[in-house]
């Protein structure tokens, strides 16, 4: 018997049948290496399937303990982390080369229904609540369909947003420098968080720049906050428990002279000094 991968060609060594499974939440920055490293690019592109597993991954729905051992796989079972955590963040980024692309309907197993997104052998995209730029309803959509796929994807952003977590877009390269594809990332963001990369050293630059507004809390003492900026530590007394620091894996120590966050460890400090030392616990 063979088996067929979703663009009809025989499972085995580089089909999509044999990809990797995602990688949930880690700080090891050698696995998320490996797990990159393991990925094949193939297929279409379908944003708005990344985006519902990146929600997934920080939704505390899907942690072990919610779950009862059926949720993601993680040394740390209470991730991820319940919603009511106090001065806990939640941040997803989403990165793309291009718009989205349903793929050819023809083939075995046409890629429009066998995406991920709508089910298994089907291209119909029902979605009552979500409406097109047109207005009409989504009720019957279809994922062969780029507008229905656009509105769907603007849906689940806004779903996420209205959850209380932070989206940066980022769309990368000459092939997703199309006005459709941009206007779409741009409405996905929260306000403010939409970038475009021409280049790979602009993309690096404003992966720094995301992560040099991100701060770390964790707990310290009840007297001493130490504050890490870029790789420099800065002590301050205070009533709250919290160690607070910028996720230094992407700035070298001490921080570049172009890293901005100095003036945004000011900002945070004078923050905190308003709101009794209160910091978010980003994931």
């Amino acid at each position: 018997m063979r088996v067929y991968d979703q663009n009809g060609n025989v499972n085995g060594s580089g089909s999509p049948c044999s990809i990797a499974p995602v990688k949930f939440l880690t700080k090891d920055p050698t696995t998320l290496t490996t797990a990159i490293g393991n990925m094949q690019a193939a297929g279409s592109t379908m944003i708005p399937t990344g985006l519902l597993w990146g929600w997934r991954m920080l939704s505390s729905d899907w942690s072990s303990s919610v779950s009862n051992g059926n949720g993601w796989v993680s040394t740390d079972k209470t991730l991820p982390r319940p919603e009511t955590t106090q001065g806990l963040q939640r941040v997803a980024i989403v990165l793309t080369d291009g718009q989205n692309d349903p793929g050819s309907a023809n083939g075995i197993m046409p890629a429009p229904s066998f995406n991920g997104l709508t089910g298994v052998g089907s291209s119909l995209l029902k979605a009552p609540t979500v409406t097109r730029d047109d207005g009409t309803s989504l009720s019957n959509g279809s994922t062969t369909s780029v507008t229905d796929i656009n509105a769907f994807q603007l849906a689940v952003c806004t779903a996420m947003k209205n959850d209380g977590i932070i989206i940066y877009a980022i769309t990368f390269g000459s092939d997703a420098s199309s006005s459709v594809a941009q206007t779409t990332m741009r409405g996905c963001a929260s306000p403010g968080n939409y970038y475009h990369a021409p280049t790979n050293a602009t993309l690096d630059a404003i992966f720094q720049q995301i992560a040099a507004t991100l701060v770390c809390c964790v707990s310290r003492s009840d007297r001493e906050k130490r504050w890490f900026v870029g790789g420099q530590s800065h002590l301050a007394s205070g009533s709250r428990v919290e160690r607070c620091r910028f996720p230094t894996a992407l700035f070298s120590s001490p921080a570049p002279d172009n890293a901005p966050d100095r003036s945004c460890f000011r900002r945070i400090a004078e923050e905190d000094r308003q709101a009794a030392l209160s910091c978010p616990e980003t994931i």
